[in-house]
């Protein structure tokens, strides 16, 4: 939350826009930052300085917030039956969600992040019509607004390893929740910020409880992207796979593996099969 904010009140600061403007990062004088809060337990968003938000914006505001609390409503019906709670009409759903996250004696108040399965950069009307099932991370990416592959290049190496760990986290702690788990979530304690101990165990355990490790499924995650790349020669292609490690987008090289760009990223790539991609 506090990061939000604060990125919020810098971005809307007209020193700091002319200040980008300067260095050619041009903000339109009709955009305007808030800071939100996604309750994950819930599934209801939360913005933030409302009184600071300009009042020709208010018809844009109240727009957001209808849109907002329609997926909220949307996304709670979904998960309702997951957590075996009766779709009943939104309030009273909302209302028996926020009681379920309050309850101590309550194991798992949420799922979390278990059971993902999918990553996908595409144009979202490419999986407008797709059933995931709460199971996949979704970019809205148009290679058409990327024509030197810099934005494909950040996902690739920052939003898609994050999704790796989440995956691995599950993963491992599925397999053998003994080793690579947290073990009973009913006997956590909580020290400081530095982990969780089952009972009065010495060592701090890692990764996810056994009653969310029953909810994962122990699969590699798949990544799908839409892509247009160039090769060597100059020409575009298309293809049903990833590129080769020489292909290149615009003239540069295509980020099509993970390892050979980041370190950090190679140590956990190696799990994740690129499937269905459509590298045009």
């Amino acid at each position: 939350e506090a990061t939000a904010r604060v990125a919020a009140a810098v971005l809307n600061d007209r020193e700091v826009r002319a200040g980008l403007a300067g260095q050619g990062l041009l903000i339109p004088k009709e955009t305007w930052f808030i800071a939100g809060l996604h309750d994950t337990a819930t599934d209801t968003v939360s913005l933030f300085d409302l009184e600071q938000v300009p009042h020709f914006f208010s018809a844009d505001l109240a727009q957001l917030q209808d849109w907002l609390e329609h997926a909220s409503q949307l996304a709670r019906r979904e998960r309702a039956p997951g957590l075996g709670l009766a779709v009943g009409n939104a309030a009273g759903l909302l209302k028996a969600m926020a009681q379920r996250s309050r309850d101590w004696a309550q194991v798992r108040p949420e799922w979390g992040l278990a059971g993902n399965a999918a990553f996908v950069a595409a144009p979202r009307q490419r999986s407008l019509s797709a059933r995931f099932d709460g199971r996949a991370f979704l970019h809205n990416y148009d290679y058409r607004q990327d024509g030197d592959g810099a934005i494909l290049n950040l996902i690739m190496t920052a939003p898609m390893v994050v999704a790796s760990w989440i995956n691995l986290q599950y993963y491992a702690s599925s397999v053998d929740n003994r080793r690579f788990g947290s073990g009973n979530k009913v006997l956590h304690n909580v020290v400081g910020t530095l982990g969780i101990l089952e009972a009065t165990a010495a060592t701090c355990v890692p990764a996810c409880p056994a009653v969310a490790a029953r909810r994962a499924e122990p699969a590699a995650r798949a990544a799908a992207f839409e892509r247009v790349y160039r090769s060597a020669g100059g020409d575009d292609r298309a293809g049903s796979g990833a590129p080769s490690r020489g292909a290149a987008v615009g003239g540069k090289p295509l980020v099509a593996s993970v390892a050979h760009r980041s370190q950090s990223a190679a140590a956990i790539a190696m799990p994740v099969r690129i499937i269905g991609s459509r590298f045009l």
